[in-house]
Order: C-alpha cells, then structure tokens, then sequence
C-alpha cells in the first residue's frame, strides 16, 4: 500500500484450509474428551477454517531502529465454528513490536 526509505504499509488477506486430522486436533472433542471434559462430542472435518484480514505499519526509526504496528481479524467458517470449543466466531488482535538491527 505504501512503501517510502523509512515506512512500510502492508494490507493481507487469506483463507486459511485445515485437514480433518488438523481440524479434529484443534476443534474436535472425542467420546473420551467428552466423558472427562462435559463437553459434546464434536467430530471437525476437512475444509475452510476461516478468512483473515490485517494490516502492518513497519517504520524505521533510523538505521538501527525498527517498529511495527499490526492489526488483524479471523472470521471462523461453520467447519470449526460449531465446535463447542469455539466460543467466538470473529476474532481480532493487534500488536506492536520494536526491533533492533545489527
């Protein structure tokens, strides 16, 4: 989006694809999950697992010196969102880093 010597500004966007194995590690509960946990049983299958968006502001404070600000959103496909180890469908977070160049 915007590129000078000292910023950066970058904008992505992505859809992010789980296999059933990935899906069913991460959202899945099996029976004996279940038992222990209270939770219902859920079986996650292969497919979309959400779309994204975010943005990256990288500024060089000079020649040593570098920070960044990003910022992003996930909204969960049905895949995973029905699990019951899902308890928001969009998700979002920011961060900010400062990075020293040698």
């Amino acid at each position: 989006v915007l590129s000078t010597k000292t910023d950066l500004v970058e904008v992505a966007a992505g859809v992010n694809f789980g296999s059933s194995t990935q899906n069913q590690t991460f959202f899945g509960v099996t029976k004996a999950q279940s038992a222990r946990s209270g939770n219902a049983v859920y079986k996650a299958d292969a497919g979309i697992t959400g779309t994204g968006v975010g943005v990256t502001w990288r500024h060089s404070i000079n020649q040593n010196w570098v920070t960044s600000v990003s910022a992003g959103a996930v909204h969960l496909s049905k895949v995973v969102s029905d699990s019951p180890l899902t308890d928001k469908r969009t998700v979002a977070g920011i961060g900010a880093t400062v990075g020293y160049r040698f």
